[in-house]
């Protein structure tokens, strides 16, 4: 899942970069469109500029001119100036384009206001230069031959009026203006002729007074250098787009790096996921045949058997086989003789899987010394089924007259066998291997539903889980039975025995779970519950009690601690407490148990051995285990009234008991007569349902029985 939220990611980051430098190069292409265009523009202008200055030469040189050309080009240039205008706006990248476009159309606009001064007195010079020679030519029809200096004059000044206009200069008005006063005088003179010189004395006038003028505002014209600031403008606007170029070109290369990085990543990540999955792969598969095979023989375990047999269903039977009391012979031998033994015996029967046509070529091992095969009973009829019972007796009867050779030794080994075809396969098959190791004749037994109480079975399921829920919920309890002293009648102390309340509020009594408190491992949760219940009675009264721990108990370092670490931290509760231990075949009291107990009777605790003539503690386990009571069997004391062998017994330990300084108790009290024998043999103690019930009520120390 990590994996792939990581490639998830990497991939997403490289598809944004990858798709950031498309939309750049998008970008770049409508700059470069944009660019395209703009320079369109700025040719426009360069060739609107030129056509510009030529025209207004023409207006000047040119009698007749149309000024509507110019008025057409100073039209284009400003379209062509509003389109940039609109491209710069549409485009935020040309930063400080429009202000050189400003400076541009600024000078352009006094260019337009200057052309349109020039064309006013364009239009007066040309006037003037048309009516002056006609004017001229009327005064020249007056002259008489005689009059030459007049004509002179007056061709001078014809001339001087021309070369003027022709060659722009205002030198010549210099010189035209005292031939302009001369004839002005010799018009006054000519009385014929006056208004015919005032006319002709108007025109020279304005046109004196006018060339001049014209000529600076084409001086003015020629000078306002609109090229030098299109130039500028054209230099800036190239540098900014170079600039702007080479910054999306780079910014290009950078997502395009990037995001050939990242897809070379998610590319790479994604062969090395691969690598480690497959190895990954590999060592599951690796992991799931170490976890399904048996380390020593290399046959497949219980685990993949289940798996083989859910795959089976109801095809094939299952046959348990193990060695009968295979801990003695590597108690006997040593573990590496046993485990010879496994493997020898594993080999004769894959031999067997093999030559049978019955079983599936494949041994399993189950357990420590316990082996399956699978039986096929598919396409078989009940009698063909009940043959695999002759042919598994067989099998064990070939098993057990061919010794194994193992390190020079030949060895004869006995096997348990049992056989299940009914589901589920382990479990009924490991009932029926149960049912053969118990029986003391046959050594092979076949699953029957009516050999097997399955009501005790459920009965163990449903006391495990009511027992776990009653510790976990804290519904354990404590009764108490009262242990009178036969000389004073008074309660001498409590035996504390556990109950639980089941959760419809039922007293469960310890015979009915404490066998499955054992079997389960729960013995040493109700132990320490018990310990936990009793001192607290304990520091709730001053009545001193008695607590039961079997042997199991004294090989748990679990409830060793617990007894210690409430006795150490209450001193005072020892002397007031008495363990009453039983003795069993599963568990023996040995020395580590034994120092343990001492402890105890150091820190002020007393012993008693309970059950004693019936269980496996004897006079000499007595004084080895410095027991300070003996609470004889109740088996011995219910008849002890009438029956003369209980009461030789009961003599017999009494008489020890008083010899070694050991106080006796009589169990099972349950009648008058009992009670008054108890009495007369000189037992100290008694305890029973004829003297007291167990009970959860608030415990009397001051009772006394009449």
């Amino acid at each position: 899942m990590r994996d792939r939220i990581l490639i998830t990611l990497i991939l997403g980051l490289a598809l944004l970069f990858g798709g950031l430098y498309l939309q750049n190069v998008q970008k770049s292409k409508r700059l470069f469109k944009l660019n395209d265009d703009i320079f369109t523009e700025l040719e426009h202008i360069k060739t609107a500029e030129n056509r510009l200055h030529f025209e207004v030469q023409n207006s000047v040189l040119e009698l007749y001119y149309d000024y509507g050309k110019l008025n057409a080009l100073f039209d284009q240039i400003d379209t062509c100036l509003a389109r940039l205008e609109q491209a710069f706006a549409s485009a935020n990248v040309h930063s400080g384009c429009p202000q050189c476009l400003d400076a541009y159309r600024a000078r352009l606009e006094r260019k337009q206001e200057l052309v349109e001064r020039l064309k006013s007195d364009n239009a007066l010079i040309k006037n003037a230069i048309m009516i002056i020679p006609s004017l001229l030519n009327e005064h020249v029809k007056t002259l008489h031959y005689h009059e030459m200096g007049g004509l002179q004059k007056t061709v001078s000044l014809l001339t001087l009026l021309l070369m003027s206009r022709n060659t722009l200069d205002t030198a010549f008005i210099e010189q035209l203006k005292p031939l302009h006063a001369q004839l002005s005088q010799h018009y006054g003179e000519m009385m014929g002729n006056r208004e015919l010189g005032e006319r002709l004395d108007a025109q020279l006038d304005i046109f004196i007074k006018t060339f001049p003028r014209y000529t600076h505002i084409l001086e003015q014209i020629e000078a306002l250098d609109t090229e030098s600031a299109y130039n500028q403008f054209v230099a800036r606007y190239q540098a900014i787009v170079q600039e702007q170029q080479h910054k999306m070109t780079r910014f290009s290369y950078l997502f395009l790096a990037i995001f050939a990085l990242f897809l070379t990543g998610t590319l790479g990540f994604l062969l090395l996921s691969n690598l480690h999955k497959s190895r990954a792969i590999r060592l599951q598969r690796q992991l799931d045949h170490q976890a399904q095979t048996d380390r020593l023989t290399g046959f497949p375990n219980r685990l993949r058997l289940e798996r083989d047999l859910c795959e089976h269903g109801t095809k094939v039977a299952l046959l348990l086989l193990d060695i009968d009391n295979f801990s003695r012979l590597n108690n006997l031998y040593g573990k590496t003789l046993g485990d010879d033994v496994l493997l020898a015996l594993g080999q004769r029967l894959l031999a067997f899987a093999r030559e049978e046509a019955w079983a599936k070529p494949q041994v399993y091992r189950v357990g420590g010394d316990c082996f399956a095969l699978m039986l096929d009973t598919q396409s078989r009829d009940a009698a063909q089924c009940e043959q695999l019972t002759t042919r598994v007796e067989a099998l064990l009867e070939t098993l057990a007259h061919q010794p194994i050779q193992v390190q020079n030794l030949s060895l004869t080994i006995a096997l348990n066998a049992a056989l299940s075809a009914t589901a589920p396969l382990f479990e009924t098959a490991h009932l029926a291997l149960n049912q053969a190791k118990s029986s003391e004749r046959e050594r092979f037994a076949r699953y029957d539903a009516d050999l097997v109480d399955r009501r005790a079975i459920e009965h163990n399921f449903h006391t495990t889980w009511t027992l776990t829920a009653a510790l976990e919920q804290e519904r354990l309890l404590l009764h108490y039975q009262p242990i009178f002293d036969n000389h004073s009648g008074r309660i001498a102390k409590y035996e504390a025995l556990v109950r639980y309340r089941d959760e419809q509020g039922a007293i469960v009594y310890p015979g009915a779970f404490l066998d499955v408190a054992k079997e389960s491992k729960l013995i040493g949760w109700v132990t320490s519950r018990v310990i936990q219940l009793a001192s607290a009675k304990l520091h709730a009264t001053q009545c001193s009690l008695s607590i039961n721990l079997s042997t199991e108990d004294l090989h748990d370092r679990r409830i060793l601690a617990t007894i210690l670490d409430t006795l150490e931290a209450h001193p005072a509760l020892a002397a007031r407490l008495t363990f009453e231990i039983l003795e069993t075949e599963g568990g023996l009291i040995d020395a580590t148990s034994q120092a343990f107990l001492r402890r105890l009777q150091d820190l002020g605790a007393m012993i008693a051995i309970d059950d004693f003539g019936t269980g496996y503690s004897n006079f000499s386990r007595i004084l080895e285990l410095h027991a300070n009571w003996l609470k004889i069997d109740g088996s011995l004391i219910k008849q002890i009234d009438s029956d003369r062998r209980s009461q030789k017994i009961v003599e017999g330990i009494v008489h020890f008991a008083q010899g070694v300084g050991i106080k006796t108790v009589a169990e099972f009290v349950h009648c008058e007569a009992v009670e008054r024998q108890v009495r007369t043999m000189g037992i100290d103690y008694s305890q029973g349902f004829y003297l007291g019930k167990p009970l959860a009520d608030t415990l009397d120390c001051d009772f006394a029985r009449q």
